[in-house]
């Protein structure tokens, strides 16, 4: 969503379709920051945010058309139309998909290449080295090992803080089971959004990576997910987290061809990655709160320092008055470490027949209203 204020613009990137199931039953995620419009004055480049951005709107090849805003004036509002805010205090960076057949410069643009592109410009504490990474998604595509090693390759770029490459992960797949969804908020009929069939589920090699859904700290077991979150973890600690849209598919992320030169992706996705280094540490800013509004003055006007930003869950017990840095809980809704299945857990697929009764008293497959926005 990009909503529009006399003061800026607010960017929200969610995972939930608008539909009320998606908001009243299931666990979703939710992104969004303030930012104003720029010093006509002062000479701007840009940001990294702001070039994301206003590239993914392009691509989308929406019709232009005129409004007239309300004290502020006409504009044509098209992807040029963006660039008229300051997104200098980004607190995120942008990993968007689209469509295509992408090579040369746009190889690195989109999907798990921007992922690979961004992280490696990064460095990350030592604790990172090596340290396991989280895939948690509500749909599973047709996948296979070399895809998995590709993009397990992307998700672990970086370097540690002495210069040494973080080095791969071991992925794990956070996937509810079959008696995660019986015992949901809403029953098997959850289920149909997580539509993944059972000849993706039940590939022999996914076995090593499946974990529990278990999501106790934050209340959320019973709601099952429809958020989507790519992570790489040391105990409570992050180096860095992905919310977004995509699954986990090469039709989401873009598969590697013509040895390496070419990134073919059939969606269009975004998300915001969450690292520890954003530069500055800069006020909020809000289009709503006139309190938090500093008249005539952008974020970047304001004073400001670099301070390293370390993330963690909220279970961790960390001092969040760091003078070195400053400490940011997201909330992950599911617990780390996460406990590998048992042999009795089934990974959950919408096209098996399942004859124990849910919590309404329903077996699977059933007459239900189809995963869709049928409401509208």
């Amino acid at each position: 969503m990009l909503l529009v204020y006399r003061q800026g613009i607010r960017v929200i990137v969610h995972t939930a379709n608008l539909i009320y199931v998606d908001w009243n039953n299931k666990t979703q995620g939710l992104w969004m920051q303030d930012f104003p419009w720029k010093d006509q004055n002062s000479a701007s480049n840009g940001s990294e945010f702001e070039n994301d951005l206003v590239d993914y709107l392009s691509t989308l090849k929406w019709p232009e058309f005129n409004v007239n805003l309300p004290d502020i004036g006409n504009f044509c509002i098209n992807p040029r139309f963006f660039k008229k805010f300051d997104y200098s205090s980004a607190a995120v960076r942008l990993i968007a998909s689209v469509p295509g057949y992408h090579s040369g410069s746009s190889l690195s643009k989109w999907g798990h290449m921007k992922l690979r592109t961004v992280l490696q410009e990064c460095t990350f504490e030592k604790q990172f080295e090596k340290s396991p990474l989280i895939y948690q998604f509500s749909s599973l595509g047709s996948l296979d090992e070399k895809w998995m090693s590709e993009l397990a390759t992307s998700v672990s770029a970086g370097m540690t803080d002495d210069k040494k490459p973080l080095g791969l992960g071991k992925p794990m797949i956070i996937w509810p089971s079959v008696e995660d969804v019986r015992c949901s908020l809403e029953g098997y009929a959850a289920g149909n959004a997580i539509p993944s069939p059972l000849k993706n589920v039940e590939k022999e090699f996914l076995k090593k990576y499946w974990a529990k859904w278990n999501a106790s700290q934050t209340g959320r077991c019973r709601a099952m997910p429809h958020i989507k979150t790519f992570t790489r973890y040391n105990g409570q600690n992050l180096a860095w987290l992905l919310l977004t849209s995509s699954n986990l598919s090469k039709a989401a992320w873009g598969a590697l061809q013509k040895n390496n030169s070419q990134l073919m992706i059939r969606s269009y996705e975004l998300g915001v990655l969450f690292l520890p280094c954003s530069g500055k540490y800069i006020r909020a800013f809000s289009c709503t709160d006139d309190a938090h509004i500093s008249e005539g003055k952008s974020p970047s006007s304001r004073s400001s320092e670099v301070k390293q930003k370390k993330l963690v869950t909220l279970a961790c017990n960390e001092n969040r008055n760091n003078e070195s840095s400053e400490v940011i809980q997201l909330p992950v809704p599911y617990e780390l470490p996460p406990k590998p299945y048992s042999p009795q857990d089934v990974p959950w697929s919408w096209d098996r027949r399942y004859t124990e009764k849910d919590v309404y008293g329903q077996v699977w497959p059933r007459p239900v209203k189809l995963y869709s926005c049928q409401d509208f």
